[in-house]
């Protein structure tokens, strides 16, 4: 076998020590390729199987939009089928469409080894698009090879996917055991075991997506930036937790990329790989691949000019040992990586920094951003530690210094590195500030209703500590008071409520004033404020207009209805409480329609009473409530063949409630049917006497 070199076929290779990365010659050496008998080489055909990828990941997209137009059409849809929706699962108990596809991915992967990374996943697909157009202009993105920092993506799938449970089932359970408290001021409220539900479909699809102002950074720092700086999949590598929890199933596996004999070492398998695999080597030592980064596109399979390697069922990766004592010499060999094993460490450190620190930033930032944005700072750190400590530098793709001057580009790649320290460490002094203003706010104990009373005079341990939370979240905030960014709505009702502690009433209404128009406002931000009004005896039309514009812009929000109508009715102004009514009638919601059937009945119109009595009936066909209050209206208006059905249909709902039966009695009484008032009232005596002997939950 003749064997050659071809640079143009060169891919990255690594040097052993940081002063290495240093030289100005490129940080690559030529892969040995098989030469024509003519004694040219041969050349790397294209690959069949990147237009069958090609095609599925075009169909993935399709379907994506298939999914949301459903959505858009119909109004209700199936979950997304995304992996994160596996949290939810994990932490809430809604068994939904993305958990039940984690799921089945990590079952093939299992099977077939990690296909679904190479074949299914958007974010491969654009980086791979990424990485094409790079290359269109001459621009060859190499890997950033490490040894500690892939990590990473395995400790963000066990903290998304592994850790609730661990925290709920083992940690929380030990800490009662020793008798500590849980530690809320650092994890937040500790987990509840959930019960598990269906939650297969949803009406408001978009709701864990974020938004395009989020999207389209999110796709540039995931994407270009990462492919740019550190190679081609350089987020599958080092940011994303599925691959990390994918990685791990891969090494138990039975699905591999083996060879054949017909191998001739000629590196075109490696070539071609866009996953930084380096294919001829571990086929040569192992007879297949075994590094869990291999995505099986296929890639390799297809340019391989004798046909030597394909896809079988093979030993798992972990009990693959090397298949000759030469392999064993070189796998025992020091690895070639980019960095020492301190610096990686030091690195590591760093990057887990920068990603609490660039996580939610601006209220914004989604975790797996956050991983893509920590990343590349890691890369630009290290990268400009090395132009201030050798003499020449080479950075991806640009010569950042040579011969001891940083060249124009290595300034710039120094202000974009300072740039981006910068941002982690200003909103990581943002997050730290709001971490201790929710650690001091948690101290706080005294109830809603103390503190919103007309005699309340807070303590001097309440003042001192609101004010102190409300002094971190200044500080969070923006200027005058803070240097941080805007708070967010809930944010903004929590200072209120520390205001109110302190007792400022004054700066706690103004807060919720500023909250009010953000989004949705939520009933107890609407009747917080309006209590407060109330305290400082604001006139009854300020507060009526309160009522009025909120429910205008949100007329679902029956909470607010109630407060309107008992402010309507405590007033005696018949006329407003009679439109309160009428408004909760058009509203298609039981509660609505249970209000206004309530305020019909007292005032005195029992027919509109009993037909929206009847629609909440009917928006809830399986509560006994509903159908127990539709009974009563009927047996009040003396329609009792009416109320009989409906009390009965109460009673069959509510099995162990003896009041449906008891009602049911009475109206037995009134129609003269004493058979069958002695049975009702026997029934309810039996529920009574069960219900006398059930302890109460808890005991």
């Amino acid at each position: 076998m003749l064997i050659g070199h071809l640079p143009s076929y060169a891919v990255s290779m690594p040097c052993t020590a940081d002063a290495a990365t240093s030289s100005p010659s490129p940080r690559s050496v030529s892969l040995p390729v098989a030469t024509e008998p003519s004694g040219h080489p041969k050349k790397i055909k294209p690959s069949r199987a990147s237009w069958w990828r090609l095609g599925a990941l075009i169909l993935i997209h399709v379907l994506f939009l298939i999914h949301f137009w459903h959505w858009i059409a119909k109004g209700t849809t199936l979950t997304p089928v995304e992996p994160s929706e596996a949290m939810y699962t994990l932490e809430l108990g809604k068994v939904n469409a993305g958990f039940v596809f984690f799921l089945a991915a990590i079952l093939s992967t299992f099977i077939f080894g990690r296909f679904f990374c190479g074949w299914a996943c958007h974010v491969v697909a654009l980086q791979d698009l990424c990485a094409w157009m790079m290359k269109k202009i001459g621009i060859h993105p190499k890997p950033f090879r490490t040894r500690l920092l892939i990590i990473t993506p395995l400790l963000l799938g066990t903290y998304m996917f592994i850790w609730p449970t661990i925290e709920r089932e083992v940690v929380i359970p030990l800490l009662k055991w020793a008798q500590i408290p849980w530690p809320e001021w650092l994890f937040g409220a500790p987990g509840v075991r959930p019960q598990f539900q269906n939650a297969f479909m949803t009406d408001d699809f978009w709701h864990t997506f974020p938004t395009w102002q989020v999207a389209i950074p999110f796709f540039l720092v995931c994407a270009f930036v990462t492919v740019y700086l550190m190679g081609s999949k350089a987020f599958c590598t080092y940011g994303c937790p599925y691959g990390g929890i994918f990685g791990v199933v891969d090494k138990v596996s039975f699905g591999k990329i083996v060879v054949s004999d017909a191998c001739e070492g000629c590196g075109h398998c490696t070539a071609t790989c866009t996953s930084n695999v380096r294919v001829h080597e571990e086929v040569r030592d192992f007879g297949k691949v075994v590094d869990p980064g291999c995505m099986k596109c296929m890639d390799c399979v297809s340019v391989c000019p004798n046909g030597a390697l394909s896809w079988s069922f093979a030993t798992p990766s972990i009990l693959t040992k090397p298949r000759s004592v030469e392999a064993q010499v070189r796998q025992s060999a020091p690895r070639r990586y980019d960095l020492s094993l301190a610096t990686e460490a030091l690195l590591l450190i760093t990057g887990i920094a920068l990603f609490w620190s660039y996580r939610a930033m601006m209220d914004s930032v989604p975790l797996l951003m956050a991983a893509g944005m920590a990343a590349c700072a890691v890369y630009l750190v290290f990268r400009t530690f090395t132009i201030f400590r050798d003499a020449n530098v080479r950075g991806a793709h640009a010569q950042l210094k040579l011969k001891g001057r940083i060249t124009l580009v290595g300034w710039l790649f120094i202000v974009i590195t300072v740039a981006s320290v910068a941002a982690a460490a200003w909103s990581g002094w943002v997050r730290v500030n709001l971490w201790r203003a929710d650690a001091i706010d948690l101290k706080i104990t005294t109830p809603y209703d103390a503190v919103f009373s007309p005699a309340y005079t807070p303590s001097e341990t309440d003042r001192a500590q609101a004010t102190q939370a409300l002094t971190f979240f200044d500080h969070a905030g923006p200027r005058p008071t803070g240097f941080g960014w805007q708070h967010t709505k809930e944010r903004l009702v929590r200072m209120a409520w520390l205001s109110a502690v302190a007792g400022d009433r004054t700066r706690s209404e103004a807060l919720m004033r500023q909250a009010l128009p953000m989004g949705d406002p939520g009933p107890d931000l609407v009747l917080g404020l309006s209590r407060l009004m109330m305290l400082r005896s604001a006139p009854i039309a300020e507060v009526h207009d309160l009522y009025r514009t909120t429910l205008e812009r949100h007329p679902e929000m029956f909470q607010v209805r109630i407060a309107q109508a008992e402010l309507y009715a405590n007033a005696n102004e018949r006329d407003g409480f009679l439109r309160s009514a009428d408004e909760a009638a058009k509203q298609n919601q039981p509660e609505s329609q249970t209000l206004a059937a309530r305020i019909y009945q007292q005032l005195g119109q029992p027919d509109k009473a009993i037909a929206c009595f009847t629609k909440a009936a009917e928006l809830q066909p399986t509560s006994g409530p509903a159908a127990y209050e539709l009974g009563m209206a009927y047996a009040s208006n003396n329609k009792l063949d009416q109320a009989a059905i409906h009390l009965q249909k109460a009673a069959d709902i509510d099995s162990t409630r003896p009041e449906p039966l008891q009602r049911l009695a009475e109206v037995f009484d009134a129609m003269g049917k004493p058979t069958e008032a002695a049975r009702a009232r026997e029934q309810a005596a039996k529920r009574a006497a069960n219900q006398a002997a059930t302890p109460p939950p808890g005991r």
